[in-house]
């Protein structure tokens, strides 16, 4: 049950909103959504709030640019990234700071060397299973590899592919 005040307040706001009829509606529909959340949930929300708030302007408009951005996708874009990112908070704190730093690493990289790694990516995911699971074998081999050998072998595709 909620506190008189609360309630009040609350009628208090529908009324004022109601001079907006197409706002109040959204409003009404916003407050019985909060109201439909369990304390925990609520909890939640505050402290996301709060962390807001106190972040710089800079970083408020990035999130607020971000946010934007999402909003202007397609519903079924918009499931998809949701179900990524529950996805990757499952995983362990180890693998998302080691999947965040080859991010970083991606973003860093120019235009062209990004455009290529897509192309890359894209070839990678055509692939047969058989296929894909022998370029990774490869690719893990590849990363074993001194830079001497890797340049050597280098040496050696550039010749038979002439």
């Amino acid at each position: 049950m909620r506190p008189p005040l609360f309630s009040s307040v609350i009628a208090g706001v529908l009324v004022v909103l109601s001079h907006v009829p197409a706002q109040a509606q959204a409003d009404k529909a916003r407050i019985k959504r909060w109201e439909s959340f369990s304390p925990e949930k609520k909890a939640e929300l505050r402290a996301r709030l709060k962390a807001f708030k106190s972040m710089s302007p800079e970083q408020q408009a990035e999130i607020k640019r971000r946010l934007k951005r999402f909003k202007s996708l397609s519903p079924t874009a918009q499931a998809r990234l949701r179900q990524r990112y529950r996805a990757f908070n499952k995983l362990k704190p180890a693998e998302r700071r080691r999947i965040k730093r080859y991010f970083r690493r991606y973003k860093n990289l120019g235009p062209e060397k990004q455009a290529k790694l897509r192309r890359l990516m894209g070839k990678v995911l055509k692939m047969s299973p058989r296929k894909r699971s022998r370029f990774l074998r490869n690719a893990v081999r590849w990363r074993s590899l001194s830079p001497s050998q890797r340049t050597r072998l280098k040496e050696i595709f550039k010749r038979r592919h002439r």
